[in-house]
């Protein structure tokens, strides 16, 4: 089928297909895309699975890279959902903790992707556990979620403020948190393997300054700085996981400083493409 012309509705029904035609429509969610999930969608996939995909902004953009593939998205916005409906294959609109996917395809999920979504939910483990069967063999599920341990929690509770927000790390719709090492662990349990963490930092000067203010109560209370200021940078962590272990190959690569396209088409792009295959861990030096 052409993009963006299929939107379903379940549970009522499961997976109803209604084509139909959209006028322009405004959107609450921010039309933007997650680079670093981006960058960590296997190119090979043949089915992607966007859960709260929004606006289909991501979609849309791994798209572009990989035509062939077939997108999927889940989002509860009816209004978000219409517009990614014009840009992916399917977009089911529901809630994913009320009952089964709504895509089944043959040969199951290639990468199933969950973008600042599971902190929203009652019971993501249960989620997780539920939709890690639907995943292909070899298939990825990408998350991106807050970190309870980024400093600005640390600063409001010091300083007596502690108000939810409409939207970013005080979200009001936040259920749930999680640190590095609880991730982690919650994702062992599944018996999901952590192939690899990306710490998004975005205000790191604000982070030093913050540490430099309470270093010394932080060695007082036998806290190494530099270990809590590593905890306490990263806004976002992006975990790469799959249903079982998988060898990895290490590639480096060394080039000069880049000249027009050329070192991007030999070495930059052919090197990018093989980091979204969790069979290689990519390691560039200009």
């Amino acid at each position: 089928p052409a993009s963006g012309e299929r939107l379903c509705v379940w549970p009522e029904p499961r997976v109803a297909a209604i084509e139909q035609e959209h006028s322009p429509l405004m959107s609450t969610y921010v039309d933007a895309v997650n680079q670093d999930l981006l960058d960590r969608i296997p190119l090979d996939a043949r089915v992607v699975l966007d859960v709260g995909c929004g606006t289909g902004a991501l979609g849309a953009a791994y798209r572009r890279l990989n035509p062939r593939a077939r997108v999927l998205g889940i989002e509860m916005d009816p209004g978000a959902a219409a517009i990614a409906a014009r840009r992916l294959d399917d977009v089911a609109v529901g809630d994913i903790e009320a009952g089964p996917l709504p895509f089944a395809p043959q040969g199951g999920i290639d990468c199933i992707i969950y973008g600042d979504v599971l902190e929203h939910l009652k019971d993501p483990w249960e989620v997780l556990a539920r939709h890690a069967r639907s995943l292909s063999d070899e298939g990825t599920i990408l998350i991106c979620i807050p970190n309870v341990e980024h400093y600005a929690f640390a600063d409001r509770l010091l300083r007596g403020v502690w108000d939810y927000e409409p939207h970013g790390l005080l979200d009001k719709g936040h259920l749930r948190w999680f640190s590095l090492s609880t991730m982690r662990k919650a994702l062992e349990q599944l018996g999901l393997v952590p192939c690899d963490v990306h710490p998004r930092v975005f205000d790191r000067e604000q982070v030093v300054a913050f540490v430099n203010a309470i270093a010394p109560a932080l060695r007082a209370l036998g806290v190494d700085p530099q270990a809590y200021a590593d905890r306490a940078a990263p806004l976002q962590y992006v975990w790469r996981v799959r249903k079982k272990p998988r060898t990895l190959m290490t590639i480096g690569a060394n080039m000069l400083a880049p000249v027009g396209g050329v070192s991007h088409l030999r070495v930059v792009y052919p090197m990018r493409a093989m980091f979204t295959d969790v069979r290689e861990i990519i390691r560039m030096t200009p």
